[in-house]
């Protein structure tokens, strides 16, 4: 079964140095302009859960494609910490399905230091790789995410190297052209290889973006 994540343990697993969070691949599923990304995406999306809230935005960006999605993911948990992540998207189609070709365009975590008790910031740049989302949208307008994590690909001894996305922030890469990334989606079990499972959100109906007055990306 894939692993529910809410509130911290989300914000584990797309920490900038987790080693069990998402998979990056060096090439997406294929290149953008296939097909077009499901409308009902767009919106502001929130998620609470005991130990903190999610909020979720997505937009398609002026200045870029008719295919793309730019998305931004704030969390605050009660350990204490906060995280921020900014992403674009595009979708490709496999056998009818729409899976999301997404880069981690910056990203920003700050938690309290056990060393020090101190509040540290970690900021990372642009991810190389991608990370490979579905998207499912129920009956009740809830949106569920499910990501390829680390934990398939490292199970099959996929090629990979390391890469470096910031201070303290090292990034695994596996070398899959497009179409073994593909055909290891065709063939793999969806529940083993979309193991993390974030959400559910809940659409808000705020009439302008949660994000409107949110701090620009950190560079």
């Amino acid at each position: 079964m894939p692993r529910l994540l809410h509130a911290s343990l989300l914000a584990a697993a797309l920490s900038l140095a987790a080693c069990d969070g998402p998979a990056f691949f060096q090439a997406p599923i294929s290149e953008p302009g296939q097909v077009r990304h499901d409308q009902r995406l767009i919106g502001s999306w929130h998620s609470f859960g005991d130990d903190g809230v999610a909020l979720l935005e997505i937009s398609p960006p002026e200045d870029a494609g008719w295919d793309r999605l730019r998305a931004v993911l704030s969390f605050i948990d009660t350990d204490p910490g906060a995280g921020w992540y900014f992403a674009e998207a595009y979708a490709s189609e496999i056998d009818g399905a729409l899976y999301y070709n997404t880069r981690l365009t910056a990203a920003a975590e700050t938690k309290i230091s056990p060393q020090s008790g101190q509040l540290a910031t970690r900021v990372a740049g642009e991810f190389e790789g991608f990370v490979i989302i579905q998207a499912e949208i129920d009956a009740d307008d809830r949106l569920s995410l499910r990501v390829i994590s680390v934990k398939q690909p490292k199970a099959m001894g996929l090629k990979s190297r390391q890469t470096t996305c910031g201070e303290d922030c090292d990034e695994t890469l596996y070398e899959l052209s497009s179409g073994e990334l593909a055909e290891l989606i065709r063939t793999t079990p969806r529940d083993e290889l979309f193991d993390l499972y974030l959400g559910p959100f809940a659409r808000m109906e705020t009439g302008r973006p949660v994000f409107g007055r949110a701090p620009p990306p950190p560079r």
